[in-house]
């Protein structure tokens, strides 16, 4: 979820083929909201992603109850969980990426399930039709400042890199100039309204740094001479252009997960590196468990289980006692016929 989230903003940010801005490139599954089934009251809660705090998104679900006075929330283990705001539309809750809006007329003890990754990664779809949707160009261009016959009237070395532009900034109602003093050290920007100012530029000191103007960041490299200018405008030709799509693919190093602690590469190598270890650790598990059964079985083979050997040699006693048996009872019978017959005489 923070991964679609992250790369739909940045993709808003950018300008496709028809020069148009970005739209959402992916389309993400809402959180899982449950009433319980003892709730007795009207109560609702409608949960969704804010994107302005996404990235303080977990893996918790969380349970919502109704007090009889005021909501309260508990992670999935019972401890109690802060949220900010009303909970209401204008002001809802915020809590680790979700804001949260209760209505209706709950009872005290209603409560409610969230689920807000359950199918995070299950549902996510694609929402652009087309490769002309995709949004890889800069919506602005920065260009040196030309004669009324196109030429370039900048003398000095200097460049203006564009490197991205802030949330929210829109494609331009009109050109922006920055001009460099040589006196001042100091490059005089309008957005070509409202927003006038001044940035501080040693080329001694500050070559290769950044500055914004008017939501546009760039990078100054190289020295301006007195007068040089530089124009801010829409990238309205951007074919060739892939400023935006460097900014996406900048996005699996950037620090977007856990509160801006791990990137996507660095949270998928993590979660890699958690089920290798946990397979690893039921595989041991599974083999000490194995010895385990292997020793019992042998146990309870010892003490009920039948010794083929032992049973052999007693079966050869037996047939010995039964044959030596037989030898008196065939000895007694010829001595009783014996006398028999010494009688009859």
């Amino acid at each position: 979820v923070v991964m679609g989230t992250a790369f739909n903003l940045q993709h808003q940010l950018g300008m496709d083929l028809d020069g148009d801005l970005g739209a959402d490139f992916f389309s993400l599954a809402s959180p899982q909201v449950s009433g319980h089934n003892a709730n007795g009251g009207s109560g609702t809660v409608d949960v969704s992603f804010d994107s302005a705090t996404i990235t303080a998104l977990t893996g918790q679900d969380y349970v919502i109850s109704y007090d009889g006075a005021a909501w309260n929330l508990s992670d999935q283990d019972g401890n109690a969980v802060t949220m900010t705001g009303a909970g209401t539309l204008a002001s809802p809750f915020n809590v680790d990426g979700l804001n949260i809006v209760v209505g209706g007329a709950p009872n005290a003890g209603d409560r409610f399930m969230i689920r807000p990754t359950r199918d995070g990664g299950e549902d996510i779809g694609l929402s652009i039709n087309g490769v002309r949707d995709i949004a890889a160009a800069a919506p602005v261009r920065i260009t040196e400042a030309t004669n009324g016959n196109g030429l370039p009237t900048n003398t000095g070395d200097a460049i203006l890199r564009y490197s991205s532009v802030n949330g929210g900034c829109a494609q331009r109602a009109g050109n922006g100039t920055v001009t460099f003093n040589s006196a001042t050290n100091e490059f005089a920007y309008t957005d070509g309204g409202a927003v006038n100012g001044t940035i501080a530029y040693d080329p001694v000191t500050d070559g290769g740094a950044s500055f914004t103007v008017a939501g546009v960041n760039f990078v100054v490299n190289g020295t301006p001479a007195n007068g040089d200018s530089f124009v801010l405008g829409n990238n309205t030709n951007g074919s060739g252009d892939n400023g935006n799509a460097l900014q996406l693919a900048a996005l699996q190093t950037a620090l977007t997960v856990d509160n801006n602690s791990a990137s996507f590469q660095g949270a998928y190598a993590q979660l890699v590196a958690d089920i290798g270890t946990q397979t690893r650790r039921a595989d041991i598990s599974s083999t000490a468990q194995q010895g385990l059964l292997r020793q019992a079985t042998q146990d309870r083979a010892a003490l009920s289980g039948v010794n083929l050997d032992e049973e052999a040699a007693n079966l050869m006693r037996f047939q010995q006692a039964y044959q030596a048996i037989a030898q008196v009872i065939t000895a007694a019978d010829t001595m009783f016929q014996t006398l028999l017959g010494a009688l009859r005489r």
